[in-house]
């Protein structure tokens, strides 16, 4: 899962068709050739928060890191302008999203207020210092951490991220063993039904990942149960839209 490398191979014609991501400064030169297209990936990209690890445990410093990413710039600059913004797990045109759903927006001001207030006022003045893991290779993923580095850094020179890229194996291994306090990673969906992109994130993989308490997964567990049993497309969408509301309230990812 390495940039370069899916490049390289490109340029050598010893690749035809490639799943994942180019060097994002390389695109506007490559789309200036005859044999290079984009196809668009139904996946997502997103910031894993350890729930079980501080900052983390405070939904204040969640909110916080939702509002503190400038997302059209990563849309822009990064994706080349061909992304697009979701407000919860399920992705555009499908059932269960929500087009007037809640989404967090970038906000430095909203972030700072957020950031106060958690864990009794304490961060302006102690800060904080956490890791972002992302997996080597991945100039995405790594670029996302360093918009996130450079705009909490702007708002108090005490909010202090770490970036560090690991092999992919070492870092599947410690997603996993939810050893990371934030990560940046992605999703491509698998069959195209909601519930291959609600499982995954509010009761699954990326949830026991980012530690995200058995209580707090329970209630999206039982909806997610009643959605997939519904044979009512009204009844079941109506059940993603609740499930996405307690998503944004409890501010599990970013």
């Amino acid at each position: 899962d390495d940039d370069n490398t899916r490049l390289n191979m490109y340029l050598n014609g010893e690749a035809d068709w490639m799943r994942g991501g180019m060097p994002p400064d390389q695109l506007p030169t490559l789309m200036q050739r005859d044999d290079f297209q984009i196809i668009p990936a139904l996946g997502t990209y997103y910031f894993a928060m350890n729930q079980t690890k501080a900052p983390f445990d405070d939904p204040n410093v969640r909110k916080a890191m939702a509002t503190c990413f400038d997302y059209d710039t990563f849309i822009s600059e990064v994706q080349n302008g061909k992304g697009v913004r979701l407000n919860g797990p399920i992705i555009r045109d499908m059932l269960g999203y929500n087009e007037d759903g809640p989404q967090y927006e970038y906000n430095a001001d909203e972030c700072a207020a957020y950031l106060e207030a958690a864990w009794d006022g304490q961060l302006p003045e102690t800060g904080f210092r956490f890791q972002v893991a992302y997996n080597t290779g991945n100039n995405t993923r790594q670029t996302a951490a360093e918009i996130l580095q450079a705009e909490l850094s702007g708002i108090n020179p005490n909010y202090v991220v770490e970036i560090i890229g690991l092999p992919w194996p070492s870092y599947l291994a410690a997603f996993q063993a939810s050893q990371l306090p934030m990560s940046v990673g992605g999703w491509l969906q698998d069959i195209p039904d909601p519930h291959n992109w609600v499982q995954p994130f509010m009761w699954g993989y990326y949830a026991d990942g980012m530690n995200v308490p058995d209580e707090m997964q329970q209630p999206f567990l039982e909806m997610g149960t009643a959605a997939i049993a519904a044979t009512d497309p009204a009844e079941r969408e109506q059940i993603y839209f609740e499930m996405q509301q307690m998503y944004y309230d409890t501010a599990m990812q970013a």
